[in-house]
């Protein structure tokens, strides 16, 4: 695990074999998994949530934890521990469980624009999905959908967007997604983009990402079976910009981060099969990319540090 400057300079090593590591929005501290060990009943890895201060210290272990996200100022953590929701205090370390599990699943955790609401996707059976929203003071939990078919909401300053999706089989996989946009008190529920759905090519419609800090910009990716190529949005009018790295043909983009004021985002490009992932800028609008970092994948902005704005690599 790496952090950098925003311009990718002064890049240093800050912990051994972590992964999928995300800044907090104040830029102080990184939360990051490292593999605890191999289930072989299961065939899959069990990972345990660690968080350190960008600056040095200790990594802290959080504990078990299938996802997670940051609150807005960085004081906090939403964690999915595959049954239940909790919220963390990273300060103080204390954790309070907000949301019971016993659940099929959960997708998606995001805080509201002023921390003090979370809204969130769980699943009761196959292919079957709603959004919810909890107010962190009292608990009480609004049922934002009831479609049975919506998941992944993205919290912008006046819009959550969610994913509507269908199922192709009794299986729900694939399943093909749009995006809509709803208000946090429910009110407004509308389609905002749809397309991208082409079984024969594998394409699964779209899936929202993350709003810029003021609400008028919206990053999402076009789902496929080994792909998520980014896709931008201005809002609420929908102008559509599809985002690549032109030099760097024969690559898959991945798009990872949008900046907090919407300029730009982070996209990694990787092979089909195989390693040599890289990371770059690219304008919200399109245009040519920045060379941010060569081996390096699954990159966060943090919202505080503005992305330089020069072309050097």
């Amino acid at each position: 695990m790496w952090v950098a400057e925003a311009d990718g300079s002064n890049a240093r090593q800050l912990v051994a074999d972590g992964s999928l590591g995300e800044l907090s929005p104040d830029g102080r501290h990184v939360a990051y998994y490292l593999v605890k060990r191999f289930d072989e009943k299961t065939g899959e890895s069990v990972r345990n949530l660690y968080v350190q201060e960008v600056n040095g210290g200790k990594p802290r272990l959080l504990g078990d934890g299938d996802w997670y996200s940051w609150s807005p100022d960085g004081s906090k953590l939403a964690i999915d521990d595959g049954n239940d929701l909790y919220l963390l205090d990273v300060e103080s370390g204390q954790r309070r469980k907000v949301v019971d599990g016993n659940v099929r699943g959960w997708s998606g955790l995001t805080f509201a624009p002023d921390g003090t609401a979370l809204a969130y996707a769980r699943s009761e059976g196959l292919g079957e999905s709603d959004v919810f929203v909890l107010r962190l003071s009292d608990g009480k939990t609004t049922h934002l959908t009831t479609d049975g078919h919506s998941d992944s909401p993205v919290w912008g300053r006046e819009w959550i967007a969610y994913r509507q999706f269908r199922c192709e089989n009794d299986e729900c996989w694939p399943s093909i997604g749009k995006i809509r946009l709803i208000r946090p008190d429910g009110s407004g529920d509308r389609v905002f983009a749809r397309g991208d759905e082409d079984l024969s090519r594998a394409q699964w419609g779209l899936e929202p990402r993350e709003f810029s800090r003021d609400g008028k910009r919206l990053l999402a990716c076009r789902s496929a079976e080994f792909s998520c190529r980014p896709v931008a949005f201005t809002v609420p009018d929908g102008k559509r910009y599809d985002l690549s790295v032109d030099n760097e043909p024969g690559m898959i983009p991945f798009g990872a981060d949008l900046a907090a004021d919407g300029s730009e985002v982070l996209v990694e490009v990787a092979p089909f099969d195989g390693h040599g992932e890289r990371v770059y800028a690219v304008p919200f609008e399109g245009g040519t990319g920045r060379l941010l970092m060569r081996q390096a994948a699954d990159p966060s902005w943090a919202s505080a540090i503005a992305p330089a704005r020069d072309d050097k690599n």
